[in-house]
């Protein structure tokens, strides 16, 4: 994310600038693979734009590898590894054909795209499990969990404590044990 996010910075910020073409030729600069300074800003795009490539490409492998990986993830990575190599081949016919304005309009939206994917995949690969979600609610004073535990009308089987929480009357699944008993009582007495 962070390398993609700098990529599109530079991008934004050569376009910005009209350097768009201040390195005539694709994939290397005139001076080859370390550049004068006048190609500088365009040699670190390019240099970002192969970094995130890689990146992401490996990415979608190592989704595909790893068997706990979830579908969501297999997905998106995989988007966003069509995206990031239609986004290599715009950027070179960018080049090729002197900054044409539609190709360079459908680089950008290709760019967002791009991001949104693997936006997209750092958050199904990072989100919290249910499990955890759960506990977090109950120690919130929210309702019970998504195991049926929960507060349901006036069902005091389903394992609902008496303890109150801050006098509003809410009150919290006993399923947590002494823990959440004590973790109520506590929040009790700091209010």
């Amino acid at each position: 994310m962070i390398v993609l996010y700098s990529l599109m910075f530079l991008g934004g910020y050569i376009s910005a600038a009209g350097l768009g073409l201040t390195c005539p030729e694709w994939p290397l600069c005139p001076d080859g693979i370390m550049p004068s300074e006048e190609y500088l800003i365009e040699w670190i795009h390019r240099l970002a734009a192969a970094t995130t490539g890689a990146l992401v490409v490996a990415t979608m492998i190592a989704g595909f590898l790893h068997r706990g990986a979830d579908a969501k993830i297999k997905v998106t990575s995989s988007l966003a590894t069509v995206f990031v190599i239609v986004q290599i081949t715009l950027g070179a016919l960018v080049i090729d054909l002197k900054l044409h304005a539609v190709l360079v309009a459908i680089h950008l939206g290709i760019g967002i795209l791009l991001f949104a994917m693997v936006l997209l995949t750092t958050l199904f690969a990072f989100r919290i499990p249910s499990a955890a979600k759960a506990v977090a609610h109950d120690r919130s004073g929210g309702g019970g969990d998504d195991n049926g535990g929960g507060i349901s009308g006036d069902d005091h089987s389903s394992g609902i404590s008496g303890v109150s929480r801050n006098g509003r009357g809410r009150r919290r699944n006993s399923g947590g044990g002494a823990k959440m008993m004590q973790d109520a009582a506590t929040a009790d007495v700091a209010h």
